[in-house]
């Protein structure tokens, strides 16, 4: 029986390698993660199962078990890092019903905003991931939706 084991490695360059130096994924990253990423770059190589998963997605009433597959695909396919899967793949530990990922980001971020976890780093940076994964996922799915101009254009 042969295996093969690869890790991703993303160009010099490239978001996907700047993101590595901040957070982690030991899958390694994309050259365009979601995760801190332009909608227009990632949209150009998202493989068609997730590029199907994302258009069929209603973020104003996401379940917390959608979100929780969807984080852990992300995470694995290398488009967000490993604190941003953990912080949207355990949401549903908390919280049963369907949720608003924008309403999701707006708490997420005044709670940040509110040094309630200034002794907490670790939160902090879970959060501030979740964060930016959940804005880039809501952002994905507007773009490829059409419903999101590319602004760098």
């Amino acid at each position: 029986m042969e295996y093969a084991i690869g890790m991703r490695s993303p160009g010099i360059l490239t978001a996907g390698r700047q993101l590595g130096k901040e957070r982690s994924n030991e899958y390694g990253f994309r050259d365009n993660p979601i995760e801190n990423g332009r909608p227009d770059q990632v949209a150009d190589d998202l493989p068609e199962s997730i590029r199907n998963r994302l258009l069929n997605l209603d973020l104003n009433s996401i379940s917390p078990e959608d979100l929780r597959y969807l984080a852990g695909t992300l995470y694995w396919e290398g488009y967000i890092s490993a604190d941003a899967g953990g912080e949207l793949g355990l949401y549903h530990l908390d919280h049963p019903g369907p949720m608003n990922l924008a309403n999701w980001i707006d708490e997420a971020t005044a709670t940040l905003n509110s040094g309630d976890l200034a002794e907490y780093p670790v939160a902090i940076r879970s959060y501030q991931a979740g964060i930016d994964a959940a804005r880039g996922i809501w952002q994905l799915v507007e773009y490829l939706n059409g419903r999101l101009l590319d602004v760098q254009a």
